[in-house]
């Protein structure tokens, strides 16, 4: 329990301040707990950032897998991946403003980039996977490269954390509707 507190706060403060101002003592604090317990699950504040995106991912990735069993086409497997997407902002909202910023963070601290592309390729195999038993069902193009199709899935739902970071959750649930009409071509005339 207690090292899943330091990883909800430790989430929050990467997700909110960045890498490099979030302190083990302030996620320590946040946590309620010493930074002598933080430094005993965690041997360095790299270590933590590691565990945020391995529980963060599993967590995500683990939703993904359980809501996205069936076949679908394209826009079926757009519709399936928003909805699941949303419900996961809703129901932690640091979930995707993490993923949002530790990319960024990744980039600004080199060390961190491992923890971060573990997971990225973890998606996209996820993404290409599900692209692959639809193209199986003969529900997307077989002649589509799936590795290329799932990683613009990927970018599509980057994209939506970024902007779950930027505006309130109901503008969030506007653009998703938006998204919704932009599937079914009805934002055309």
């Amino acid at each position: 329990m207690t090292r899943a507190r330091v990883i909800e706060a430790a989430r929050k403060f990467f997700a909110d301040k960045g890498y490099a101002p979030a302190t083990n003592k302030l996620i320590a604090d946040a946590a309620g707990v010493t930074s002598g317990a933080l430094y005993y699950y965690f041997g360095s504040k790299g270590e933590l950032f590691a565990a945020v995106c391995d529980d963060s991912f599993d967590f995500i990735l683990g939703r993904y897998t359980a809501e996205l069993t069936e076949p679908a086409d394209i826009r079926g497997l757009l519709r399936d991946l928003m909805a699941t997407s949303m419900k996961l902002n809703r129901e932690c909202p640091s979930l995707a403003a993490f993923v949002a910023t530790a990319s960024l963070e990744a980039r600004r601290h080199p060390e961190l980039a491992p923890s971060m592309e573990r997971h990225v390729r973890r998606r996209n195999l996820l993404l290409t996977e599900r692209v692959m038993a639809s193209q199986e069902a003969g529900l997307i193009a077989g002649d589509a490269d799936a590795i290329r199709v799932g990683a613009l899935i990927g970018v599509l739902l980057r994209g939506f954390s970024h902007a779950a970071t930027e505006t309130t959750p109901d503008e969030l649930e506007a653009m998703a509707a938006l998204f919704e009409r932009l599937l079914d071509g009805s934002l055309t005339p």
